[in-house]
């Protein structure tokens, strides 16, 4: 199938519809004291009377000539040839449901295969790994399996990382880490030299970096000293080195020091280090900060971590594991926002349960093993469960506030990540009344994010800047399911990477399966829209309203401000165009057409259904009323 894109017709049509809304106040009624109209005293007429009475009335108004009073006339957004016009192929052509039928099974199957969490490998990760020693004294690698993939998975340009993106900061980093660990065991070689030359070709442009992440200054200047004493002669960067001296003096220990362990050997106390360990044996989840703890204690438990990740990831490990809270929470919030969560109702019920078990009134962290929260899961897990019902209190988000009411992304962590602030900042769509907290963190992120934006001191591409523009102009309550998926497919990645210590995707998060899905939907949607705008201006021309032409005609208008646009509320939409375009109608008949005479008969007739009460009435009024009768009556059905 070729390559799907939202129809060409959607953006302009967005367009041409925000515009329309935009110039809606251009329509303006006469002030009543402007318009001459003769004054009648009419006394009310008993139902019985008014076939009579109202052949002497409308006669007597033709001869007395009566001025009417006429609207500032507008047209609806899109004449009937133009709605008319509108053609695609997607509500015709039954292959692209069956497309559509596919993936959703498809990622059904990504759900329940849902475990702890799908990474991308790590070199960072595996070449720590690949360090550790053997546990028989014998000189070996206790993970030679590990030295192999780093040879197996060397990049073309001989640098270690995710090939499909190139983040100068993290190549550096896995490629350094990678050439230690191939020089500690004296093998490898020709991967050494590649990898050496990559690194000194690279190594100056750093300091034009103005925005590395924080670890990589400590990590990263710890690195080159272990390369140093293994013969390894570089240029090193000496401003590198001091940034590591200056945040040596304010590191704080728990957390701060366990995102950066292992560059932080030289002044660890590994028996206090221990206290921190999560249950699984890991530190943080993090195979490489674990690796490094092994190396340097000889722990079991960290052991048995690792040697049950090599086994299951054949011979690498990802950054992190596990990641299952964060890796569920991502697919039900992507999916959602991508307009398909509908389809997938079931499975989202059963992440979402299984994330709550896992609730805590600390927060959660990415994997149910976390030892600490952080800002990012517990936001967006707070927005989450709070949209479906689940009792969850924003007091979590105190956990993350310091002293000065600032917000951080994890107790100890010397940075905060903007991702973090943007799911704070939706999370406080979901107030509720006297919930201060959240108030505090509504002001907060917002400012933060609006800041950022203005300094353009954002670590991310142009699509995250996007998302976070959209979150701040729309939220929660104020956006249209549609018109947010609209927004979102533009904003999404399928080849969209995180960044902790390095860049790793999550693979049933960010997938091409998702994003074809949701622009089949969309454009599916959408024919089915323009199907049901084709039968209403039909219908609006079949019933003779476009002659009457003092006022509005709002069919496109009052379609679209239904707000629901789910298939199968089509009966609900169409119906409620043709009411609300009647009233629209009536309303300007009563305000600046009609006379008194008029209009008494006519409001009697709309009342008693009465269709003998219109014969006299002049041909507006029987148009408007025979439309109205007969949408009646097709509602009542």
């Amino acid at each position: 199938m070729a390559k799907l894109s939202i129809h060409s017709v959607s953006k302009r049509n967005a367009l041409v519809l925000n515009k329309a809304f935009k110039q809606r106040s251009g329509y303006h009624r006469p002030q009543r004291s402007v318009y001459y109209r003769p004054q009648r005293s009419v006394s009310y007429i008993p139902p019985a009377t008014l076939p009579v009475r109202a052949m002497t009335l409308i006669s007597d108004n033709v001869k007395s000539s009566v001025p009417r009073r006429t609207a500032n006339y507008h047209s609806d957004v899109w004449n009937d040839d133009v709605i008319q016009s509108l053609k695609t192929p997607y509500h015709q052509d039954s292959s692209y449901q069956k497309r559509a039928d596919n993936l959703v099974v498809k990622i059904k199957e990504m759900f329940k295969g849902l475990e702890d969490g799908d990474m991308s490998p790590s070199a960072y990760d595996t070449a720590w790994v690949a360090m550790v020693p053997a546990k028989d004294s014998s000189h070996t690698p206790q993970f030679p399996q590990a030295i192999k993939w780093l040879i197996q998975h060397q990049l073309q340009d001989g640098s270690w990382g995710l090939h499909s993106i190139f983040m100068l900061c993290d190549r550096l980093l896995s490629t350094l880490t990678s050439v230690v660990a191939l020089l500690s065991w004296n093998t490898g070689h020709p991967n050494v030299k590649k990898g050496v030359h990559f690194i000194a070709e690279h190594l100056k442009s750093l300091e034009d970096e103005d925005d590395l992440p924080p670890d990589f200054e400590i990590i990263f200047p710890a690195l080159m000293k272990k390369a140093e004493s293994l013969g390894l002669n570089l240029l090193y960067d000496t401003s590198l080195v001091k940034k590591r001296a200056t945040v040596l003096t304010d590191i704080s220990m728990e957390r701060g020091m366990l995102n950066a362990l292992e560059g932080l050997e030289e002044i660890i106390d590994w028996e206090k280090i221990m206290m921190v360990q999560s249950k699984d044996g890991s530190f943080l989840s993090s195979p490489a900060s674990t690796a490094c703890v092994l190396i340097n204690t000889g722990d079991e438990k960290c052991f048995s971590f690792l040697n049950n990740l090599m086994d299951k990831f054949s011979g690498c490990v990802p950054c992190l594991y596990p990641i299952d809270l964060l890796e569920r929470l991502s697919l039900v919030d992507n999916i959602e926002r991508l307009g398909i969560g509908r389809h997938f109702e079931e499975e989202i019920k059963v992440a979402l349960d299984y994330i709550y078990g896992y609730w805590s009134e600390k927060g959660i962290g990415w994997g149910r093993d976390s030892l600490f929260a952080d800002l990012n899961t517990t936001a967006l897990g707070l927005r989450t469960l709070r949209i479906h019902g689940y009792n969850v209190s924003p007091e979590v988000l105190n956990n993350f506030k310091d002293e000065n009411g600032c917000f951080f992304s994890c107790s100890g962590q010397r940075h905060i990540e903007h991702r973090s602030i943007v799911n704070l900042f939706r999370a406080s769509d979901l107030a509720f009344p006297g919930e201060n907290i959240m108030d505090e963190a509504r002001l907060f992120a917002s400012n933060y994010l609006k800041e950022s934006l203005k300094t353009n001191n954002i670590l991310g591409d142009e699509k995250f800047f996007k998302e976070i523009e959209y979150a701040l102009e729309y939220s929660w309550h104020l956006s249209i399911s549609i018109l947010e998926a609209r927004s979102y497919i533009e904003a999404y990645d399928d080849n969209h990477a995180c960044l902790r210590k390095t860049l790793f995707k999550m693979s049933c998060v960010h997938n091409s399966c998702c994003m074809e899905l949701a622009k089949l939907y969309f454009n599916i949607e959408q024919s089915l829209h323009q199907t049901e705008l084709k039968l209403l201006s039909s219908w609006w021309k079949k019933s003779r309203m476009t002659e009457i032409d003092f006022a509005r005609q709002r069919i496109v208008e009052t379609y679209f401000s239904v707000g629901t646009f789910e298939p199968e509320y089509s009966l609900c939409r169409i119906s409620f165009t043709k009411i609300g375009s009647l009233v629209l109608v009536m309303d300007d008949i009563y305000d600046t057409y009609g006379t008194m005479e008029e209009l008494i008969i006519f409001r009697e007739a709309i009342k008693r259904c009465d269709t003998s009460l219109v014969e006299e009435l002049p041909d507006y009024m029987k148009i408007c009323f025979k439309a109205w009768y007969e949408v009646v009556n097709e509602t009542n059905m």
